[in-house]
C-alpha cells in the first residue's frame, strides 16, 4: 500500500487534522507537540506497513498527550484516507486503495491499546508511546513522593516498582 507524497501534501493534512486555533499559548504547544508525536507514528507505519504485517501502538494510558487513543487511530486513519483522495489516480485506483487501508484498519492489523490490553497479542511491530523515565515504567521519585500509591492497595514502592517493569516487560515482549 505504497502511496506517493511529499512534505507539503503531508504538512497540508496533519495541519487539518491538528489546526492551531488557539489564541493560548499552552494549547498551541499542545498541539504542536501532538503533530510531531502524530507525525513520528506515520514515518514508523509508513515504514513498515503492508498488507500482512500487523502493529501495535501501547501507552500506558488510555490517554496520552491529552488525546484518547481511539481518537490517535481516527486521527491515523483520516490521514491515510485523506492522502489516498489527494494522489493522481482514477477513482477505480482510489477504491481499491481505500479498500486496502481498510482492510488493513478493520481487521486488527494495526491496534491502539493500552499497556494492560496488549497482554497475550502479538505483532510484528509494536510502537510505544510515551515510553520515557518520567512517564514509563512510572517515574520512581515520583511515586516515592506521593503516599496515594500505597493508601489504596496497602501497597509499598518496591512491590509497584516490580510490577511496573513486569508491565514493561510485556510491553517489550509483544513483538
Amino acid at each position: 500500500l505504497r502511496l506517493k507524497t511529499n512534505i507539503e501534501m503531508k504538512d497540508e493534512i496533519i495541519n487539518k487534522i491538528f489546526p492551531i486555533e488557539e489564541k493560548d499559548k499552552k494549547k498551541a504547544a499542545n498541539i504542536k507537540l501532538k503533530r510531531k508525536v502524530f507525525t513520528e507514528i506515520l514515518s514508523i507505519i509508513d515504514s513498515i506497513i503492508r498488507e500482512w504485517w500487523s502493529i501495535l501502538v501501547l501507552a500506558r494510558n488510555n490517554v496520552v498527550y491529552s488525546e484518547n487513543l481511539g481518537d490517535w487511530k481516527l486521527k491515523i486513519e483520516e490521514y491515510y484516507r485523506q492522502l489516498v483522495y489527494k494522489q493522481k489516480l482514477t477513482n477505480n485506483e482510489k477504491q481499491e486503495k481505500l479498500k486496502k487501508l481498510w482492510n488493513i484498519f478493520l481487521s486488527g492489523k494495526i491496534e491502539f491499546l493500552t499497556c494492560h490490553k496488549s497482554k497475550w497479542k502479538q505483532a510484528d511491530s509494536v510502537i510505544i508511546l510515551d515510553a520515557s523515565k518520567k512517564n514509563f515504567p512510572i517515574n520512581e521519585d515520583e511515586m516515592r513522593d506521593n503516599k496515594n500509591y500505597f493508601s489504596i492497595f496497602d501497597d509499598t514502592p518496591e512491590n509497584i516498582l516490580i510490577n511496573e517493569r513486569k508491565l514493561f516487560y510485556v510491553v517489550l515482549t509483544r513483538a
